[in-house]
C-alpha cells in the first residue's frame, strides 16, 4: 500500500542563544518554501543559525537564495548534487556581499521532501528532527 504524503501545516521557533550579562541579537532566519517546482508533493525547509559578529547577515543571505538556487538546480541534476552545489553558490555570493566574514557565518540544515522520500543536508551542527502523531502522542525521531 503507497500512502500519499500530503504536508498541510509546518511551523518554526526560535529562541536566541544565552551568555550572561549580554544582550545578544537572534542570528537564526529559516527557509520555508512548500510547492517546490510548483508541485504540491514537493517542499524545502531549512534553518541556519548565524555566529559571529555578521552571523544574521550570513544567515539573512541563506534565507534570501537557497531556495531559489536549489529549485533551479534541480531541474538539472539529482537532489543531492542539488544540495551540494547549490551551497558552494551561496558560499560565494555570501564572499562577494560581506567583506569581512573570517570570524563569522552559519550553520544550516536543510529538509528536502518529494513524495514519499525525505532528503537531509547540513553543514554544521545544526539538525532537523522529524515528529509525528501516534494515538494522540508526539513520537520524535532524529
Amino acid at each position: 500500500m503507497r500512502i500519499k504524503v500530503l504536508v498541510t501545516k509546518y511551523a518554526f521557533y526560535s529562541k536566541v542563544g544565552y551568555i550572561p550579562e549580554t544582550t545578544k541579537q537572534n542570528q537564526d532566519a529559516f527557509i520555508v518554501h512548500p510547492k517546490v517546482l510548483g508541485n504540491y508533493t514537493q517542499h524545502l525547509f531549512g534553518v541556519a543559525d548565524g555566529h559571529g559578529q555578521y552571523g544574521k547577515e550570513v544567515s539573512t543571505l541563506v534565507k534570501q537564495h537557497y531556495s531559489t538556487l536549489f529549485e533551479a538546480n534541480l531541474k538539472l541534476m539529482s537532489v543531492v548534487d542539488a544540495f551540494v552545489v547549490s551551497s558552494e553558490q551561496l558560499d560565494k555570493i555570501i564572499k562577494q556581499k560581506i567583506v569581512d566574514i573570517d570570524f563569522s557565518g552559519t550553520t544550516c540544515v536543510i529538509v528536502y521532501i518529494h513524495d514519499q522520500e525525505l532528503y537531509t543536508a547540513n553543514i554544521g551542527d545544526s539538525r532537523a528532527i522529524l515528529c509525528t502523531y501516534d494515538k494522540g502522542s508526539l513520537l520524535f525521531q532524529e
